[in-house]
């Protein structure tokens, strides 16, 4: 059986998608293709992708569950998304017979590598050393490849677990659903349970970045309403914000639309149990928000500068009427 297990982190001074190259989304590309198959998406929100060796530069991944089983991890990846997000995923294969207190061990052992994994992030992303990586949240999937009979099982032990959606198979996909904490993912092929994951790791990274504007947005709001910017102008980094909100919310929804249509279902069932439509829609009025009083900033500012030129060109037309004045005067 595997076990899939998912980092994900803020990165630092990294707010917007200044990474993405605008020149290579190309609009005009096919983006249709076959429903049980992927779209063309239309533009690659990875901008930085690194592999390391978890045997190397981890301690015991599950270390005080050791009963489950370890066998050999597959390379831990790296990932950087152009809206400040870094997932690290990690994927074991372990034992078929793991319980619910196996699951709990299991949980905690990953949760305690969150500060090691930060670090190699860091060195990967290759961060100023004064700078971290800030923890989000981590999620642990379970799968099974062509074992109906162990699938069964380890859905209702992760059932019993915590809080989970149920997801309605297809072909490929059966016995799975999506929780809080555990997820159950059991596909009849590799290529089917690459795909279930990544789409799986996507729901989640996304759902990542929106919590991570949220934080932005308020942040910038208060500064915005409170007037605390040089000159109560509105900086590059409130403007950058606010855009970047704005793209990470139709990159979303077209990253879903690209996705099987069969498969959407573990994005959509992620984001039911988060309750993720409540923070768009937050963050979506946010950025209305930001846009209103950076347009009223614009427009104070414009009056100020017209209110000034209009001064100037008063003040021109006083001074060319008295020179005119005593131009007349000395020439008597």
């Amino acid at each position: 059986m595997k076990l899939a297990a998912l980092w994900l982190f803020q990165v630092p001074n990294h707010d917007d998608f200044s990474d993405i190259d605008w020149q290579s989304i190309d609009i005009d590309a096919d983006f249709y293709q076959d429903a049980l198959h992927w779209g063309t998406l239309i533009v690659d929100d990875v901008t930085l992708t690194s592999k390391f060796d978890p045997r190397v530069e981890l301690p015991d991944p599950l270390l005080g569950a050791t009963n489950v089983g370890i066998c050999e991890s597959e390379p831990a990846e790296i990932r950087l998304y152009g809206f400040g997000i870094c997932s690290v995923r990690l994927v074991l294969d372990i034992s078929d017979d793991v319980t619910g207190d196996d699951l709990k061990r299991v949980g905690t052992s990953l949760d305690a590598l969150a500060s090691p994994l930060a670090e190699i992030g860091a060195r990967h992303l290759k961060l100023d050393g004064s700078a971290s990586l800030t923890k989000v949240w981590s999620s642990y999937v379970l799968g099974t490849i062509a074992q109906p009979v162990v699938a069964q099982r380890v859905r209702a032990v992760v059932d019993g677990l915590t809080e989970v959606v149920p997801i309605v198979g297809d072909d490929d996909v059966y016995d799975s659903l999506v929780g809080n904490k555990f997820s159950v993912l059991n596909t009849r092929g590799a290529e089917a349970f690459s795909q279930s994951l990544e789409l799986f790791g996507r729901a989640a990274v996304y759902a990542a970045g929106f919590y991570r504007y949220e934080r932005l947005m308020i942040r910038e709001l208060l500064k915005l309403a409170s007037n605390d910017r040089e000159g109560g102008r509105a900086p590059r980094e409130s403007v950058a914000i606010h855009n970047g909100a704005r793209l990470l919310r139709a990159i979303w929804t077209h990253q879903f639309l690209a996705a099987p249509v069969n498969r959407r279902q573990i994005q959509s069932g992620l984001w039911t149990l988060w309750n993720m439509d409540h923070l768009v829609n937050s963050v979506t009025e946010m950025t209305e928000k930001v846009s209103a009083i950076l347009g009223a900033r614009r427009d104070e500012h414009r009056n100020t500068l017209t209110s000034r030129l209009n001064w100037v060109v008063l003040a021109t037309a006083v001074m060319q009427v008295v020179l005119a004045v005593l131009a007349v005067t000395l020439s008597r």
